[in-house]
């Protein structure tokens, strides 16, 4: 049995270097959405505790394990429409191989919507750091939004989908 998880381990492994390789710089975005992910959690569930204490009885506030899992569901959301872009970019480099296309750019579907939801994992921390009673600069949250509607306005001006509020829409 430890034999065939081992087996399996190297095959998915595998799988996942070959794919990564595939697509450059794009592992090392995903492994800093993957913590921003773990942040945003565990900064989550501290400003809970905090508002828990501060508005003791009051069950609007403290840990709430439906918005924690609703919470999760949406990171999943995040690395299904991450894996579905990479497979577009896997696709787009492929065709444009194929007829002849020479491309610098590779996984840049990828690397758009990873940027996106990194910048919005971000925003999300900063919220839960305001909550536990940290003063976080305006600039630095007003940067971090800029960012995030600059990437709408490139997409905007390429004519792929835009994304609007966290949201994909097809042209």
């Amino acid at each position: 049995m430890e034999l065939k998880i081992s087996k399996l381990r190297i095959v998915i492994l595998g799988i996942w270097a070959l794919f990564m390789g595939k697509m450059g710089e794009i592992p090392q975005s995903i492994s800093i959405l993957l913590l921003m992910m773990v942040i945003d959690q565990v900064s989550g569930i501290l400003a809970a505790k905090r508002e828990a204490l501060e508005h003791p009885g009051e069950k609007k506030y403290g840990i709430s394990s439906k918005r924690m899992v609703l919470g999760i569901f949406k990171k999943a959301g995040y690395i299904l429409t991450i894996v579905v872009a990479t497979m577009v970019d896997i696709l787009m480099d492929t065709m444009t191989e194929y007829i002849g296309i020479k491309s610098t750019i590779k996984g840049s579907f990828c690397l758009l919507i990873t940027v996106w939801f990194i910048l919005g994992e971000a925003i999300s921390i900063l919220e839960n750091a305001s909550r536990m009673g940290v003063k976080v600069p305006r600039f630095f949250r007003k940067i971090i939004s800029e960012l995030q509607k600059d990437i709408v306005i490139k997409d905007q001006i390429t004519g792929y989908n835009k994304i609007k509020g966290g949201k994909i829409y097809a042209h």
